[in-house]
């Protein structure tokens, strides 16, 4: 199979939770496709590691999904540097199982924030 098969070469790739296993192995597969990764994470100094390990060009930037206002710096930013978005994967999210009967509303609402609404933003 070609190396650009998904006609990649040379266009800004997006993924947020890129620091973590999933996020790191999509933003690896977009480089070895000849694309412009963009790691977003929450945790910026991960996503700069996981960046450092990728052959040629990408960007490493924090933000909070849940944020509306992180999230359109980070677009602005991106827009900025590397310009127009091709590809968006929505790959951030969180896991905190509990028993819903020892789970507090703010738990609740933080990962509908997370994974709902970091989507929808």
């Amino acid at each position: 199979m070609a190396a650009n098969w998904l006609n990649l070469e040379g266009r800004v790739c997006v993924v947020t939770g890129a620091a973590g296993g999933i996020g790191r192995a999509i933003t690896q597969t977009f480089c070895a496709a000849g694309a412009i990764p963009v790691l977003i994470d929450l945790q910026l100094d991960r996503a700069k590691e996981a960046a450092a390990e990728l052959p040629g060009r990408s960007l490493a930037l924090q933000c909070d999904v849940s944020s509306e206002e992180q999230v359109a710096a980070a677009k602005a930013e991106v827009m900025r540097t590397l310009g127009r978005c091709a590809v968006l994967v929505n790959n951030a999210g969180v896991l905190r199982p509990l028993p819903l009967a020892d789970s507090r509303l703010a738990d609740w609402q933080a990962n509908i924030s997370i994974n709902l609404d970091g989507y929808y933003l």
